[in-house]
């Protein structure tokens, strides 16, 4: 019986003296138990026991579960010499009923009674006390440690109950017994629940969830008893005032000493302001999406609208000047040919709107990218349609970032070709490409050291059809560098420039996604 002795709560400690508990500012109400008062040694004592353990006594065991129910005592001594399990089935009924707090049990054994002891301590029993060893002391030592638990499970529901309070939690218990559920003034106030009270019925509460949701949630409180599944579910309510609102909902199971589920216990939660804000969300997505679908089907129809006389104006100024230049002379051939330059220059323009409107719908997806390579690759192109130009190019091996290959792509194309236009007046030339630390983050740039242009009208780089150089100096339709933005700006980060007046420029841009310098890269 080694493992069953150690059950025995403080046995071997030193127990207070008999007036040290009568000191005692609240003495200890304790209800006995028994068949046998006679035999109990706090009942029909002296006076000095009667002010430690004022008694309260039954001779049935109805009568004690009616004095308990009544309230009133600190702890119970349970004979356990009740004939037919008598005071196994009293424990039970002491562990099933939501009436009161459960109070400390203490079971008076016979020697030879230990199994049914350890019995009475499976369904909650805080001790057990053999009667020739009972005196008040040795009841305080096997009641005073369930008290002090008692008391700091007390201290952590106050508290628990004033965290729910502050985060308007309410909590909740389902009596599986008698199907009733009671609830605290959160969910009161949460539901409406003014006219039922602290408990009412769960098919009472049953009536107060949204029809096309109660059998998902009866279905989540199946599980939760079948399998103990977890249950966390969001449902709608109908309020007392007729108001709808949303719930979440999380629950276990309390079950007794043989696995049988006894109630089921939860918290609950308004997240109302969340599912509308979540449903304005979607009604707002839908509305884009909508919006995006019209602006796809309007820039269409009004590219294929514009391009449509474009052609025929640069066709008619083509078959003008092959049929007929003769006659219109050097100046005539002359306006011809500046009207086919601005049809093509108006071609472009409608392209890069396209291509700039497509940026902001395109799905994205994220991919290593060597940035590196794109440079170079860049550059290589660029260098095939002008190899007499002299460029030196530095740039920095294997930077890789996570990222759409293709928006990355397209940004580094507008940088690289924007470095390689504004330095084609200078006889040679140089590009950098790298990356420095500011604060932790990687910041990347390419450095050219042409035009560059005046920092007073750095606002106005990236906007759309903004343009700080003259056309006819530097040809272009003034959306590449917004283009860069927008690619930069729809992976988070952020992108800006630094120059000065033919001193050449530096475009900066930062990527929150960033992976570590290529290794292996096939």
């Amino acid at each position: 019986m080694a493992n069953f002795q150690s059950h025995r709560l403080l046995a071997d400690a030193s127990p207070p003296s008999l007036s040290e508990l009568s000191d005692h500012q609240h003495p200890l109400v304790v209800l006995v138990v028994t068949q046998h008062p006679d035999r109990t040694r706090l009942s029909g004592q002296s006076d000095e026991v009667a002010s430690v353990y004022p008694v309260l006594e039954a001779k049935t065991l109805p009568q004690g579960l009616a004095l308990w129910q009544h309230g009133g005592a600190d702890g119970i001594l349970l004979d356990l010499t009740w004939p037919s399990d008598g005071a196994l089935d009293f424990l039970t009924t002491l562990g099933k009923s939501q009436a009161q707090r459960p109070l400390p049990v203490v079971v008076l054994v016979e020697p030879g009674q230990e199994r049914s002891a350890l019995e009475a301590m499976k369904l909650g029993a805080a001790d057990y006390i053999y009667r020739a060893e009972l005196t008040p002391q040795a009841l305080w030592s096997s009641l005073e440690l369930s008290l002090k638990t008692r008391l700091e499970q007390e201290t952590l529901s106050l508290r628990l109950s004033l965290a729910l309070e502050s985060g308007q939690i309410g909590s909740w218990e389902r009596d599986l017994s008698t199907d009733n559920i009671i609830w605290d003034q959160c969910l009161i106030d949460l539901y409406g629940f003014a006219r039922l009270g602290r408990s009412a019925t769960y098919q009472d509460w049953c009536t107060h969830v949204h029809p096309d949701d109660l059998q998902r949630v009866e279905a989540g409180h199946q599980a939760l008893l079948d399998s103990d599944r977890v249950y966390d579910i969001e449902f709608r309510i109908w309020r007392g005032d007729g108001s709808l609102g949303w719930i979440h909902s999380s629950a276990l199971v309390r079950r007794d000493a043989q696995g049988q589920p006894l109630s089921i216990i939860g918290i609950n939660y308004d997240i109302t302001d969340r599912k509308l804000a979540e449903q304005q969300m979607l009604r707002t997505t839908a509305q884009l999406e909508a919006s995006n679908r019209e602006l796809e089907a309007f820039a269409y129809s009004v590219s294929h609208d514009l391009r449509a006389p474009l052609r025929a104006i640069d066709g008619f100024s083509l078959a003008l000047i092959e049929d007929f230049g003769d006659q219109f002379g050097p100046e005539g051939r002359d306006y011809f040919d500046r009207i086919r330059y601005n049809v093509n220059r108006m071609g472009g323009l409608i392209e890069d709107l396209l291509r700039l409107s497509r940026l902001s719908r395109s799905a994205m997806v994220y991919a290593p990218v060597n940035l590196s390579r794109l440079v170079q690759s860049q550059v290589q192109d660029l260098q095939a349609t002008a190899p007499d130009r002299q460029v030196a190019v530095a740039i920095a091996p294997d930077l890789v970032v996570s990222a759409d290959p293709t928006l990355m792509g397209m940004a580094i194309a507008n940088l690289v070709e924007n470095a390689w236009k504004f330095t084609a007046h200078h006889p040679t030339a140089r590009l950098e490409f790298g990356v420095v630390n500011q604060a932790g983050e990687p910041v990347y740039y390419l450095r050219d050291d042409g035009a560059g242009f005046d920092m007073a009208y750095a606002d106005k780089l990236f906007g759309v059809f903004q343009r700080l150089h003259n056309t006819d100096e530097f040809p272009g339709t003034g959306i590449g560098l917004a283009t860069v933005q927008r690619v930069i700006g729809r992976h988070g980060g952020r992108v800006w420039a630094q120059a000065a007046v033919e001193q050449g420029a530096t475009f900066y841009f930062t990527l929150p996604q960033i992976a570590s310098p290529l290794e292996n890269w096939p």
